[in-house]
């Protein structure tokens, strides 16, 4: 058997989401995403994962920052006021974002002391829970408010923070096999079903459509469907379309999902990019739950998303979607992105949504990896694709000021805290999307390719994959297969949106295409091997509003990087000592710009080239690239060579042609004024 079944990932407990191939957890779904522990990282992606951990945000945070430290679940005495900057449910939240991606962490690295500390942080949650069952963050005067009490209206957020220590207690149950773990949170998410009977959305005073707290409580889908994923329960589904009702009857200030706007084809999304990111998976949902319509909806949700798309897979949301296309200038805010993959990642599983599942890679290889520093001890609250100089921002001058607050900045500490309590969370969602199982149990799906080990169960037979592959750095994936006794099943691979999939062929190995997948069938034996290369074309793409172009090949969006100096300029000191956090302020110049007014000539031809960087960072030395010509402002070609969105902090993303003068393509467009969405 491989070397590679003796990484710490074997020695947790077996998960019990599919015992056998009878298992049926959650039948209404086409897919099925894995347990967490069944999927692990390797790579360039285990390497990088590991180095945010030790190094930056994803496991030293708390020391920086306050809002992430101050375990209110386990004091549960928080009140429902406005505390000075920020609403409770804020700190909430964001311990919420920020333990949840810790423990995937911990876990996914075999991390003993991280292990222990995550332990430590559930056990005593699950020792504030009471006899009600509540988990959350609110004393018993301010929890579990009615829709039609002032303070719920205007404060709100109860059910948005606590399904967001969900998603953290099932990511450890689903490491460690816990069951009183999944109890806990099923007891706690029946208290909240019982106490909101008509839904969680009302009329609570005037401040109801002014402020976000209360349009966060459609995040409470979350939860619902995570737990029908693991039970089964119908009860969770019958929750999510109550709360779809409800917040149809009385919408919130944030309400890009309702029917009157998918119903309208000439409607675009205005609202708070984090808030229809969070929730976008609900119209998807509600397929699963059966509603008539719904269907129609999932797909008006989809195309109408697709408008909003930059070039990098980022939704613009800045930090208001208010209609505007995709291009490379428009802002878009850090945790919307993570919070989109997710979604993206679910819909894949519900519908087998190939689009869905192609999104969420697109967004994560080039939105995401654009907007942070390798290792992740910094990012951008809110960034863009195309970009140049980052300058520093000691003091918060207002947001609107563009390129002069923190929001812009790269930062370690950035209030609210949502962005950087976050920055873990998305590699997880990456890695979900990765491997699928049918609900019966007699299928997997290959929905994302990526360096990664599959350790499951199929019609009662042990299974693992290794996928050994440098993707998105190399067009080569090899599968290799070890089972506990032979055993045939099909394995759906996702087509790529555009070029081929080739495949050598292997002894008794069936193949066909259908519904955007290549599906291999076989009976399966340890040592099979299967071989796959990408074939994919360059591809000169128009951004949504129309009015530029860039280059992109397969799920990369390439772009012009420049020489770019990226500077500490202050470090971020213990909220606890005062003394030295080990978490900077950054300031990124640039002395030569004299390339960014470059344009295109549609008719040229970039290839793809290999460079001589590191396989193990490949974002901060590219191993590949796209080799060709741009215009400059003679009008005369000059070879470049284009590199991953994600590996060039200062970059030009999108280009005019060359109908367009040289003092147009010069153009630093900053974008809109921004307002945080609060």
């Amino acid at each position: 058997m491989n070397d590679s079944l003796n990484s710490p990932l074997k020695k947790m407990p077996k998960t019990m989401q599919f015992p056998s191939s009878s298992a049926n957890t959650a039948p209404r779904f086409s897919w099925q995403i894995l347990p967490a522990c069944e999927i692990s990282p390797e790579a360039w992606l285990r390497t990088m994962w590991k180095e945010d951990f030790e190094e930056g945000l994803p496991g030293h945070l708390d020391v920086i920052n306050h809002d992430v430290a101050q375990e209110l679940f386990a004091a549960q005495n928080s009140p429902i006021v406005h505390n000075g900057e920020k609403p409770t449910w804020w700190p909430g939240e964001q311990e919420g974002y920020w333990h949840e991606a810790y423990i995937h962490a911990a876990f996914q690295l075999g991390d003993e002391a991280a292990i222990q500390r995550a332990t430590n942080y559930v056990e005593a949650v699950l020792r504030s829970q009471g006899p009600s069952g509540y988990m959350g963050i609110y004393n018993p005067a301010s929890r579990l408010l009615r829709p039609d009490d002032v303070q719920y209206g205007e404060f709100g957020g109860e059910l948005h923070a606590q399904v967001h220590l969900f998603l953290a207690l099932i990511a450890f149950y689903e490491y460690t096999g816990r069951a009183e773990v999944l109890e806990a949170v099923e007891k706690a998410a029946q208290l909240t079903i019982a106490s909101y009977p008509d839904g969680p959305f009302g009329t609570a005073g005037e401040q109801t459509p002014l402020v976000g707290g209360n349009s966060h409580s459609g995040s409470f889908i979350d939860g619902m469907m995570q737990l029908y994923r693991h039970t089964g329960d119908e009860r969770y589904l019958t929750f999510v379309a109550l709360m779809y009702s409800s917040y149809t009857k009385h919408p919130p200030r944030d309400h890009d999902l309702i029917p009157k706007v998918l119903d309208d084809h000439e409607a675009c999304f205005h609202c708070h990019g984090a808030h229809t990111a969070e929730s976008f998976h609900w119209a998807s949902a509600l397929v699963v739950a059966g509603l008539p319509g719904a269907e129609a909806r999932a797909e008006a949700a989809m195309e109408k998303l697709g408008r909003h798309l930059t070039p990098g897979g980022a939704m613009v949301s800045n930090e208001f979607v208010e209609g505007l296309y995709g291009n490379g200038y428009e802002l878009y805010e850090y945790c919307t992105q993570a919070e989109l993959i997710k979604s993206l990642t679910w819909i894949a599983q519900y519908q087998s949504d190939t689009v869905a599942a192609g999104r969420a890679e697109r967004m994560f290889l080039n939105a995401s990896m654009g907007a942070r520093i390798h290792p992740l001890g910094g990012l951008q609250y809110m960034s863009r694709d195309d970009r140049i100089e980052i300058p520093d921002a000691k003091e918060r001058e207002g947001v609107k000021n563009l390129g002069k607050t923190k929001h812009f900045q790269i930062s370690s500490i950035i209030r609210p805290t949502c962005c950087p309590a976050s920055a873990g969370r998305p590699v997880h969602y990456y890695l979900s999307s990765a491997w699928m199982k049918r609900p019966a149990g007699d299928a997997l799906a290959l929905m994302n390719f990526m360096p990664c080990t599959l350790r499951t169960e199929i019609a009662g037979v042990e299974l693992v994959i290794e996928e050994q592959t440098q993707y998105p750095f190399s067009d080569s994936v090899k599968l290799a297969f070890t089972v506990s006794s032979p055993a045939r099943f099909p394995i759906a691979i996702r087509l790529p949106e555009e070029g081929s999939l080739k495949v050598v062929p292997v002894d008794g190995m069936e193949q066909s295409e259908k519904d955007g997948f290549l599906w291999l069938t076989k009976e399966w034996k340890t040592g099979d091997v299967v071989d796959l290369e990408l074939d994919l074309p360059v591809v000169l793409e128009k951004t949504k509003d129309g009015k530029a172009s860039y280059y992109r090949r397969g799920p990369i969006t390439y772009a012009l990087r420049f020489a770019a100096d990226l500077t500490k300029v202050e470090e971020n000191p213990n909220w606890r000592t005062g003394e030295p956090g080990g978490l900077f302020e950054y300031a990124v110049a640039v002395e030569d710009q004299s390339t960014w007014g470059s344009r295109i000539d549609p008719a040229e031809k970039f290839v793809p080239v290999s460079l001589p960087g590191d396989f193990d960072h490949p974002w901060n030395e590219p191993v590949i690239g796209l080799k060709g010509k741009l215009i400059d402002a003679e009008g005369k070609p000059f070879p470049v060579t284009l590199v991953p969105e994600g590996a060039a902090i200062s970059r030009r993303v999108t280009f005019l042609d060359t109908s367009h003068s040289p003092e147009e393509a010069a153009q630093q467009k900053d974008g809109r004024e921004a307002s945080i969405g609060h």
